[in-house]
């Protein structure tokens, strides 16, 4: 593993060094780049970083590659989402803070709630003067007004969420703020029927590399931005991916915490390996919990979300596999921030009715297994302590010759 630390600014800088030739030296062995953004993981949350989730295609990425065991972000989504894409600090293009709704507006400045156009491009507008085709699918949240949106920020071909949560069913209507979907830059709503946000994300991303493997642009290499909602709440998988976790958390978060700490051991993940944190004062004790299953059942959602974003991301390999395009795809796999502690009953969406994750249901895993999904580090997103701030980074780039540290 590496230790040294690294900004997600540095992220961005490895990705226009990457293309950094003028086009009329432009030739088919330049890097494709493929950035997969996962949404609220935790630090511990994939098998590679010591989890009991099955993962076994970013595992493989990682076994081939190399993984950051002290890679930082800005410690909510849309913060870091701007720097990845600009390689500047959030303040500095407008994205101090949260996304600003549609609905809405602010003063120009360091929170204005987009990102500005007079003083940064992004990685797609760079990567174009470089001969680059762009992609992006899912989750966009640094712009919601439609001069924000990606096709106006560089990006080619745009399907995704302009806006932050959403249901993985469906466009839930009866909300203060209106969530956007959009794609080829107009307002597009999921069909009532066969929708999964994770596993769109995923087609959309598999039909934009299709298109472009089968034109002329071929001989053009792409940058695909992949911005997974998952496992972002609301609580949303298929009975199938739960059923996989059955009973599996009946252990609790506390005895959760100490196995996923011991595979990190087993792993080498850490030089020297740190403390394991002691719980927060707001989560109690396992043994103490009386309706366990109320809480078992978040968690078997929660690691079914995860699952089925490593199905598609799988998917993705193989595309690049069936092209002879992996060995020379720079891929990249990190998170947004931290595993999320957020109570979201003030929302009032949830169908009391419904079982968590099924369509209807509307809820959070909360702090307990926040604390878990964070191992071994203290606090959740929105705090700069190391369980905030501090998240997986996996890079595999075959040609590039990178080796994993022993």
């Amino acid at each position: 593993m590496l230790s040294s630390k690294v900004y997600l600014y540095v992220i961005a800088l490895i990705l226009i060094l990457a293309s950094c030739v003028s086009e009329s030296k432009l030739i088919r062995d330049q890097p494709n780049i493929l950035l997969i953004m996962a949404d609220d993981l935790g630090f511990s949350d994939i098998g590679c970083y010591g989890s009991e989730i099955k993962t076994p295609n970013l595992d493989l990425l990682a076994s081939q590659g190399v993984c950051f065991s002290q890679f930082y972000n800005a410690a909510r989504c849309c913060p870091t989402r701007a720097s990845l894409l600009t390689g500047l600090y959030p303040h500095q293009v407008g994205m101090g803070s949260m996304v600003v709704h549609s609905g809405g507006s602010r003063p120009k400045g360091p929170y204005q709630g987009y990102l500005r156009s007079d003083s940064c491009r992004t990685i797609a507008e760079l990567l174009k003067t470089v001969g680059y085709k762009c992609y992006m699918s899912g989750k966009w949240h640094v712009g919601e007004h439609s001069d924000h949106w990606p096709e106006e920020r560089g990006f080619d071909d745009y399907w995704g969420l302009i806006s932050g949560a959403s249901s993985y069913w469906e466009l839930i209507k009866d909300q203060p703020r209106d969530r956007v979907m959009v794609k080829n830059n107009q307002r597009w709503e999921p069909p009532s029927e066969g929708f999964y946000m994770t596993d769109a994300t995923t087609d959309n991303t598999i039909e934009q590399l299709e298109q472009h493997f089968s034109s002329t642009e071929s001989l053009k290499p792409f940058f695909s931005y992949v911005a997974y909602t998952a496992p972002h709440w609301p609580l949303h998988a298929f009975p199938e991916d739960i059923e996989k976790y059955k009973n599996q958390y009946q252990i609790g978060w506390d005895s959760l915490r100490i196995l996923r700490y011991e595979k990190q051991r087993q792993l080498a993940l850490f030089n020297p390996m740190p403390a394991l944190t002691q719980r927060t004062k707001n989560i109690p004790p396992w043994s103490s919990i009386q309706n366990q299953q109320f809480w078992t059942k978040r968690m078997e959602v929660y690691a079914a979300m995860i699952d089925r974003m490593d199905q598609g991301i799988g998917q993705i390999i193989d595309l690049l596999r069936r092209k002879d395009q992996l060995n020379n795809t720079l891929i990249l796999f990190l998170s947004d921030n931290g595993g999320c502690a957020e109570e979201i009953t003030g929302r009032q969406l949830h169908d009391s009715t419904t079982a968590i994750g099924s369509k209807g249901s509307y809820v959070a895993y909360r702090e307990p297994w926040a604390n878990a999904s964070n191992t071994p580090f203290r606090y959740y997103k929105q705090w700069t302590h190391e369980g905030g701030i501090r998240t997986p980074l996996i890079l595999h780039y075959p040609n590039g010759n990178l080796k994993k540290n022993s």
